[in-house]
């Protein structure tokens, strides 16, 4: 066993007991420092082996045994009688050995075991019926002599070349193998085997024959995950228990606890306490413990019945504690006790609380009168009250007087206006036993009127009957008076809302509308109840367009505290008409800065997002008509440079105009393609050189056969400020090597490749709109002469190698 879990390996060995063998399979669990143990009997196995060993040594020993016999006789009729001993012999031993075939066959059969052999190229010399039928699902003459490969079988090509990989690996390294594989079986069932393999040696000592074992553990493998999934189970129903838990054997060595046990009790981690005894953790644990855990454990040990004191224990915080323990013992299936569990509640509180009960109740008594509260008893079956509190500041009357109030007194003091309901209340909350919370108005002794609130429970006995009454009466007149005042507050503030342009709302954190006002219908069509009762909400009437930058404002105004934000959106109204509003939300919190609600207003400003966009229209108008004048004006430009040239001789004059003249056109190109683009901000810089390139070959008369132009340009965008120099840069670099790349043949080839690359060492903002962080490379290049040797392009007289 240890070697299969150091070594992560199969491990196998052969055990006799009495006249019996099995060949035990030690199977490490992955991740694990335990194994699976399989036992097979191969008895059967065994002494077929032998029997077939001792059938091999009697057909050694026949024709040498013909042979001594036939030499008392002559020479000629020695070989005759030889001879046909050995004819003889020979048959006798290979109908002994065809027997045995036969019986070694009827034997794989029937063990509940597949089994199969191949010989060194991977081909069935022979399997069972369980193999042929179960996991391929051929008959036995359709195995023998073909490769797993080569079957139609259920299994995938690729698992079945895996297998026969294994195997002629095993076959040139010899042994045997062990290991688990799971297989599509002939029924479309999926199974997980045990496979053995183990090749056999001929007389020449070479692998001959490998034999193979399949044993089905399916079974296996699902009880032990239903176990491991059942302790899982159980340790987590332990953790959840909010009581300390421990069990232990008969022999005191705990076998588990709840978290609960481990962290506030014993002070140590789970993996300290189990599979240990209290002694061997007397260095972990408070010593106080240990007698008090023991002399209980063989309290019950001896009675042999459940027990359940209280004790104190000192705690791992240092805390002398109150436990009411509860202890019994465990059995097994058999009824045979198996340990003790152990089940500790603490008690500490309670045992606090009712000794402070009393003083409790006086000092509370205390409070009410400096409170101004009244405090009642009400006995249900003496109908006796008894009143304590501050009685004489609240009522007038002095506190023996008021103490021979019973019930029907207190009926008659409330207003009569108020009477009838507050005896239906409390009638009401005794039969279903709730709490109650009435208010009305209580006649003082003088003949005056205050608000009273009356709050309090009823109190079951033993019973569960309801026996008591208990509650307090305070004055509530000033907040009442509030009251009234922030009603009328509302009333104004309910008014100025209808006559506001506008909608002022309140959302929970989840954005559900709980409270709106203002034109709410005239601006989205919907009425103030389809928002509260949850028919339509914000993101129905929100624009689809403009909702996920709403929910992300949304978003960011929830996350952060007392924030207030501004969003322009649209909203899409009932019958489909789009208005522009402008909102104002805001996350309200508490003193605390817990999150309370969502707070804010919308305002309706259709008119100027329509004058906006009215503007931008014209923007864009004016601006195009800009660009078109520009390119208007290079292009006669460029005219009149073509005109002057005309009345001049001289090459390089003409040469000069010819080069400004291109430059021009350069240039014009760019503002034609910004008066195309949708923003007017941006070129497609591809479609511009192709333009550009393609004027310039036109420009000197160059044909397509004699300079081939080749572009390979990503689709990038740029702006203006880009734009301008990188198309001067092109029209001069491939102006030079039209120029003077080609002097002898005119043949030859311009390569120019555009495209952007990532950079990681330089934070750049690209020009390009949406390309940030990024480089871009231009290269301009030709198959040409190349430069003079004498000449240095760096610091030259040229203007165009000056412009580059």
């Amino acid at each position: 066993v240890k070697n299969a879990i150091i070594g992560k390996k199969p491990e196998e060995l052969e055990l006799e007991a009495g006249d019996r063998v099995y060949l035990l399979t030690c199977y490490p669990l992955p991740g694990e420092a335990s194994a699976d143990l399989y036992g097979f009997d191969i008895s059967s196995r065994k002494r077929a082996e032998e029997a077939i060993k001792a059938q091999h040594s009697c057909h050694g020993e026949l024709p040498e045994k013909g042979v001594q016999a036939s030499s008392q006789k002559n020479e000629e009729f020695q070989k005759k009688i030889t001879g046909s001993r050995e004819i003889t012999g020979s048959r006798e031993v290979e109908k002994a050995l065809m027997d045995k075939l036969q019986f070694l066959d009827t034997m794989v059969s029937t063990v509940p075991v597949t089994f199969f052999c191949k010989d060194r190229k991977g081909r069935y010399l022979g399997c069972n019926e369980l193999f042929a039928s179960q996991v391929l699902g051929l008959p036995k003459e359709k195995i023998i002599g073909w490769k797993l490969p080569e079957l139609e079988t259920m299994i995938s090509p690729e698992l079945a070349g895996k297998c026969q990989r294994i195997d002629t690996g095993l076959f040139n390294k010899g042994g045997k193998h062990v290991f688990e594989i799971e297989i599509m079986c002939s029924d479309g069932v999926p199974r997980i085997f045990l496979a053995t393999r183990a090749v056999f040696h001929d007389e020449a000592g070479k692998t001959a024959v490998l034999a193979g074992v399949m044993l089905d553990i399916s079974g296996f493998r699902k009880t032990e995950i239903t176990l491991r999934n059942n302790l899982n189970l159980f340790e987590t129903l332990l953790d959840a228990i909010q009581a300390p838990i421990y069990y232990k054997d008969m022999d005191g060595i705990y076998l588990g606890c709840n978290e609960l046990f481990a962290r506030t009790v014993a002070g140590v981690p789970k993996e300290k306490i189990i599979n240990r005894t209290i002694y061997e953790m007397e260095h972990d644990i408070p010593k106080e413990l240990v007698p008090i855990y023991e002399e209980y454990d063989r309290k019950l040990l001896k009675e042999g019945k459940p027990q359940s004191y209280v004790a104190k224990a000192m705690c791992a915080n240092g805390e002398l504690r109150e436990f009411q323990i509860n202890k019994s013992f465990y059995n097994d299936a058999s009824g045979e006790k198996l340990g003790i569990v152990v089940v500790m509640q603490d008690i500490t509180e309670l045992k606090q609380a009712r000794d402070t009960l009393k003083s409790s109740e006086e000092r509370y008594r205390i409070a009410a009168e400096q409170t101004g509260q009244i405090i009642f008893d009400y006995n249900l079956d003496t109908k006796n009250t008894d009143w304590a509190g501050a009685i004489t500041e609240l009522t007038g009357y002095g506190v023996e007087e008021f103490r021979k109030f019973d019930k029907e007194a207190w009926r008659e003091h409330i207003h009569p206006e108020d009477r009838d309901l507050a005896v239906k209340n409390i009638k009401k909350t005794l039969q279903k036993g709730e709490k109650f919370r009435i208010e009305h108005r209580f006649r003082r002794k003088d003949g005056s009127y205050f608000y009273a609130e009356d709050s309090g429970t009823h109190v079951v006995d033993e019973q569960g009957c309801f026996c008591r009454v208990m509650g307090v009466m305070k004055d509530i007149t000033e907040s009442k008076l509030v009251l009234k005042k922030l009603e009328k507050s509302e009333e104004r503030f309910r008014t100025f809302m209808e006559k506001f342009r506008g909608i002022a709302f309140q959302m929970d954190i989840n954005f559900t509308s709980i409270f709106m006002h203002g034109s709410v219908e005239e601006l989205t069509g919907y009425s103030i109840d389809d928002f509260l009762s949850g028919k339509t909400n914000w993101a129905q009437a929100t624009y689809p367009e403009d909702l996920p930058e709403a929910m992300k404002v949304l978003e960011l105004i929830r996350n952060t505290p007392n924030f207030l934000i501004e969003h322009e959106f649209r909203l899409r109204r009932r019958d489909g008409k789009i208005r522009w509003v402008h909102g104002i939300v805001q996350n309200i919190t508490d003193s605390a800065g817990n999150f309370q609600y969502f707070q804010g207003t919308l305002y309706d400003i259709n008119e100027r997002k329509n004058a906006e966009e009215a503007l931008e229209k014209i923007e864009v108008v004016r601006k195009k008509e800009i660009h078109h004048r520009i390119k208007n004006n290079l292009q006669v430009i460029s005219s009149l440079l073509a005109l002057q040239s005309d009345n001049f001789r001289d090459p390089a004059v003409i040469e000069a105009f010819r080069e400004s003249q291109n430059r021009v056109i350069s240039m014009s190109l760019i503002h034609e393609e910004l008066y195309k683009s949708r923003d007017m901000e941006t070129i497609d810089f591809a479609t511009y050189l192709r333009e550009l390139t393609s004027d310039l070959l036109q420009s000197y008369k160059v044909g397509s056969s004699d300079i081939q132009l080749k572009l390979d340009l990503d689709d990038i965008s740029l702006g203006i400020d880009s734009s301008i120099p990188l198309g001067i840069i092109v029209n001069e670099l491939v102006s030079n090597s039209l120029k003077h790349a080609f002097p002898k043949s005119g043949k030859g080839e311009i390569y120019i490749k555009l495209f952007g690359v990532p950079d990681d060492k330089h934070e750049i903002s690209s020009p390009c709109p949406g390309e940030k962080n990024k480089c871009f490379t231009l290269l301009v290049v030709d198959n040409g002469v190349g430069f003079p040797e004498y000449l240095d392009f760096k610091s030259t007289s040229s203007l165009g190698m000056q412009l580059v």
